[in-house]
């Protein structure tokens, strides 16, 4: 039940306070009761132990009375808002979600064609290459954790961190501005709260820096494995609120499977020309 995992020692008290009233009380056994249940609910008999237990009752029918008024009128009603307020924030939630599976799908598969065995020492991810240029894969989608499909995809690592990055920021932005937010479960609003302060995301560079994307430059991120972990746990805790979660995972593909790839994106963009408009213009944003 929410109300006792919420106020695990409130019920605690609650429970004994129930206790101590059974034992006042003068209701009569159906059936012989074991000796546990004999000790337990009794009353007592000599003058000194009657008065302390009824001075006990006094508290703890008040303490009882008290929490139920509190689990109807206050409890209950907080709980359906809370509901309400997790329907309307849940498309934005799965958004940030998603732009973070990406971010992290990306960054291990840039990992592993730089051949940085972060299994081992995740603090090789210090030495994590952003290269500006296009890196073609496989891009395997799950929902909650099976796998869905499997697309060709390709990605810049420097132009996309922050891409991503700005778009996880934005959307948490959005989150945070919303009115119902107050009546949100206060565990989401840490987590939103966490991600806004990530320091992995304050790491990537800014992708119209020109001297960031020139050829020679090679650029890192100092403390990128430790910040890493970090936004993985972040990226876990918000999964725990969804409903459906997509990843996703980015696969290797030979030289050969690289130049069919790049084929089949030429034939696609010479049967929709407009598709190359949407694409120019992306890059001039960028």
């Amino acid at each position: 039940m929410l109300f006792i995992k919420r106020h695990k020692i409130l019920t605690i008290i609650f429970v004994l306070g129930i206790i101590l009233m059974l034992k006042n009380s003068t209701i009569p056994y159906f059936y012989e009761p074991p000796t546990i249940v004999a000790i337990i609910f009794n009353r007592p008999t000599s003058d000194f132990f009657v008065g302390l237990i009824e001075m006990v009752n006094i508290f703890a029918s008040a303490y009882v009375t008290s929490l139920v008024f509190f689990y109807m009128v206050n409890f209950l009603p907080a709980i359906k808002q809370e509901e309400k307020t997790r329907k309307l924030i849940a498309p934005k939630l799965s958004s940030v979600y998603s732009y973070m599976s990406h971010l992290i799908a990306m960054i291990e598969h840039a990992a592993e064609i730089q051949t940085l065995e972060i299994n081992k020492s995740i603090d090789a991810l210090d030495n994590l290459i952003f290269y500006n240029d296009l890196t073609y894969c496989k891009q395997k989608n799950l929902i909650n954790g099976k796998e869905n499909s499997m697309i060709d995809y390709s990605y810049n690592l420097l132009k996309d961190s922050d891409k991503y990055r700005n778009l996880i920021l934005k959307t948490c932005d959005e989150l945070v501005a919303l009115p119902c937010i107050t009546y949100c479960n206060e565990n989401i609003v840490q987590i939103i709260s966490k991600i806004q302060l990530s320091e992995m995301l304050k790491l990537f560079y800014n992708s119209n820096d020109k001297i960031i994307k020139h050829d020679l430059v090679r650029p890192t991120c100092y403390q990128l494995g430790i910040y890493f972990q970090e936004f993985k746990s972040m990226h876990y805790e918000l999964g725990n609120f969804l409903d459906e979660k997509r990843d996703y995972k980015f696969i290797i593909i030979t030289e050969e499977e690289r130049e069919k790839q790049i084929k089949r994106q030429q034939e696609l963009l010479e049967e929709h020309p407009e598709l190359l408009k949407i694409i120019l213009l992306q890059r001039e944003d960028q």
